[in-house]
């Protein structure tokens, strides 16, 4: 079964409304059509929305039965990285090396063909919390690709936590102890942190995004 096919038997068994569905993932109704009729493929920044609505796993959602002709399904043709929403998700995984609870597939050879990843183990994916850096076509919703890293990349966007807020940002060293976070969005306020005094937890460098608008 492939992956819209499932979404049309769950919203029938648990009698939900297409549009009441529609308007929970902040969609159209017609939008929401092309997905289940499968002549639209489900963007993957809508998957945890989806995964959470059905109280289930990404990897549950992604994987209902495997389909030797699903791209996106097939054991033969994916590669699974950990995907992130949260802050307190991130800092356990990172400071503690605790297993992510959630992991998105993608197709064999978009890491290394579009992103130019070749170790998977040094990716992870992350739902972009706001806009930011729109300036940069990064908006809220979006699925962003990080390679981990917790060094002060000049003038690179990083992805750190501040605050207990998941942030991201450019970053600019102007001391060793000191670094501005710059969003390209005029609506959002520059982050000065001098590190003597504040906690700054970077823990990524943006590599790719994966746009939510189709």
């Amino acid at each position: 079964m492939e992956i819209h096919e499932f979404i049309k038997s769950a919203l029938r068994s648990k009698k939900i409304q297409h549009k009441d569905f529609a308007e929970e993932l902040g969609i159209s109704p017609g939008k929401l059509s092309t997905w289940l009729t499968g002549r639209v493929s489900i963007p993957l920044s809508y998957i945890v929305p989806i995964s959470k609505f059905f109280g289930m796993s990404v990897e549950d959602l992604l994987n209902p039965s495997v389909s030797e002709d699903a791209t996106m399904i097939s054991a033969s043709s994916i590669e699974a990285i950990s995907l992130f929403s949260k802050a307190k998700e991130i800092k356990s995984f990172f400071e503690d090396d605790i297993p992510a609870s959630n992991y998105i597939r993608l197709p064999l050879g978009l890491l290394s063909n579009f992103f130019g990843v070749n170790d998977l183990s040094s990716v992870f994916a992350l739902i972009a919390p706001d806009n930011s850096m729109s300036g940069d076509k990064i908006s809220i919703g979006d699925m962003i690709i990080c390679k981990k890293t917790q060094q002060r990349l000049d003038g690179k966007i990083i992805t750190a936590i501040y605050k207990d807020d998941l942030i991201i940002r450019r970053a600019l060293v102007s001391s060793p102890n000191k670094i501005k976070l710059l969003p390209s969005d005029p609506r959002y306020d520059e982050l000065s942190i001098d590190l003597e005094q504040e906690e700054l937890f970077i823990f990524g460098q943006l590599v790719g995004v994966m746009s939510r608008k189709e």
